[in-house]
């Protein structure tokens, strides 16, 4: 609309800039440990590490995404469905977004000139038209995975049919965050695992919120058993815990796939 616009990408650390040239801004922080570093930020910020209740104007949320401000990206990028039908007390989803519900049309996103579609729905199997979804993505016919994490309970043959349909792009991510989903996790393990070649498996595993380092251990050997990855998501009380430096180094292990995959947790530790 004609206003000169600058974008300025934060770190974790020091967001050092002279606000006094600018007649407005915006400031986009997603998690609440960072929340700190917009103090001093004179102009309107937003993100879930912010406030959960403010939300995009609807025109701006669904406009085509600028993808020029990141050249190195090869990903088209957005959200078929928004929210969630679990009610995970460390998560803001259902919080913010409420129950699943239809979002968008891919075609809102996908740029052509982009290898790759990547999808952050937070639950696609949740969403009663998923089939609709991944017939678009057959129809685009190009490399797409769901990056935000799919549902294992609620998997079904139809819906691994769904999955195997598509050029999937990188692994199959699921997540077992609760020692409280234990006998699901291991009847759809004994259901489903072999529809998958070893490793493309992985699960997010949440650490430090609430279960013991004996739950985060068992849920880690058990996926290892499996020959499935796993992701460890520290919640933020890992980082005051005094158990600190053991979740740094069983998350370095685990999140690093050739170490996972070729060496135990003490030979990486040696």
């Amino acid at each position: 609309i004609g206003d000169s616009v600058e974008i300025i990408k934060g770190n974790a650390k020091l967001i050092d800039i002279n606000y006094s040239k600018y007649d407005i801004g915006y400031a986009s922080c997603i998690f609440t440990k960072n929340k700190n570093l917009l103090d001093n930020f004179p102009f309107e910020t937003g993100g879930t590490g912010v406030c959960i209740d403010k939300e995009l104007d609807p025109k701006i949320e669904h406009l085509m995404p600028d993808y020029s401000l990141y050249p190195e990206n090869e990903y088209s990028i957005g959200f078929t469905t928004r929210g969630c039908v679990r009610n995970c007390e460390f998560c803001f989803v259902p919080k913010k977004e409420g129950l699943i519900k239809y979002n968008t049309d891919i075609s809102e996103f996908y740029n052509l000139e982009l290898k790759k579609l990547m999808l952050l729905d937070n639950n696609i199997f949740a969403y009663k038209d998923y089939k609709k979804v991944f017939e678009q993505i057959r129809k685009i016919n190009k490399p797409a995975g769901f990056k935000q994490g799919m549902d294992f309970r609620l998997l079904t043959e139809e819906k691994v049919d769904e999955l195997l349909s598509i050029k999937y792009d990188g692994d199959f991510i699921f997540a077992y965050d609760s020692m409280s989903i234990k006998p699901v996790i291991e009847k759809q393990m004994l259901k489903f695992r072999n529809r998958f070649v070893d490793w493309k498996l992985k699960f997010f595993v949440l650490v430090g919120f609430d279960t013991s380092l004996k739950d985060d251990i068992f849920r880690i050997m058990y996926l290892r058993e499996n020959t499935c990855l796993p992701y460890i998501m520290r919640f933020e009380n890992c980082y005051t815990s005094p158990y600190k430096n053991f979740y740094t180094d069983i998350a370095a292990w685990c999140n690093q796939v050739f170490a996972f995959k070729k060496m135990t947790f003490e030979e990486f530790l040696y």
